[in-house]
């Protein structure tokens, strides 16, 4: 969404039209002498806002037909082609995107295509991604996190915590970063380092099912029986349908 709101506020500032938010709706009004192309990808672009992909990949490709040199056009689609999990269909535009646009750092392609890497349980693929989107911003919180993710499904849970060390530097507020660390410090056996981020993640958003499964782990594997069995409890009302099983083997 904020991708979208970006490139909509870009096209504000460059062209000639208005738009206005009614009942949580964005709206367009047009000059003129605005072209076909700038409407078909402004429209696209305010559908996508609204939640109508499906509209607005219509829109995005016939922005395409137009100018197909342009990575504006597959970028936009590919977003929404990931907003509708047509993953494959992304790839495809990130690809197209990535080429076109000479690697244009300011709009974070390689973490978007490796998101989608990931999703396809591409992980190799999506690591390789993720580095070089760190080497054209190596302040981008969410770029280590993901790449922590994608280490993960491979099982490196060393490498995964190194990344979330850096993304929590970046961004020390963010919640599922301390939560997701936690988890990796569980596999590793790291039960006091796991509860040190579990209540973290839980002072930041108190929400946190994840964080308080994963404390309830930390818990039992450090003979607190019932402080785990409160926080799969917890866990369980927050929506996290894994804990009552834990609960239904180890508490009652």
């Amino acid at each position: 969404m904020k991708q979208l709101m970006f490139a909509l506020a870009v096209f504000i500032v460059s062209y000639n039209f208005s738009v206005a938010q009614s009942a949580g709706n964005y709206k367009l009004t047009f000059t003129e002498d605005a072209t076909e192309l700038q409407k078909y990808f402004l429209i696209g672009t305010t559908k996508a806002i609204n939640g109508d992909h499906e509209g607005a990949i219509q829109d995005f490709s016939k922005a395409i037909e137009l100018d197909p040199n342009d990575a504006s056009g597959y970028l936009a689609r590919a977003d929404s082609r990931s907003s509708i999990e047509d993953y494959q269909g992304a790839l495809d535009d990130y690809n197209k995107a990535i080429i076109l646009s000479h690697r244009n750092s300011k709009l974070n392609l390689y973490c978007r295509r490796g998101n989608v890497k990931l999703k396809l349980q591409d992980y190799r693929g999506a690591i390789e991604d993720y580095n070089q989107e760190i080497k054209l911003n190596p302040k981008d919180a969410e770029s280590y996190c993901q790449r922590g993710l994608s280490k993960t499904k491979l099982e490196d849970h060393r490498g995964a915590i190194e990344d979330y060390n850096i993304a929590i530097k970046l961004s020390p507020k963010v919640a599922v970063l301390y939560s997701n660390r936690g988890l990796e410090k569980n596999m590793i056996r790291d039960y006091r380092g796991a509860l040190q981020d579990f209540n973290q993640a839980i002072k930041i958003d108190p929400n946190n099912a994840t964080a308080y499964s994963g404390r309830g782990v930390a818990k039992y594997r450090t003979n607190d029986k019932n402080g785990a069995c409160l926080d799969w409890s917890k866990a369980g009302e927050l929506g996290d349908e894994s804990a009552y099983e834990n609960i239904r083997n180890v508490c009652q």
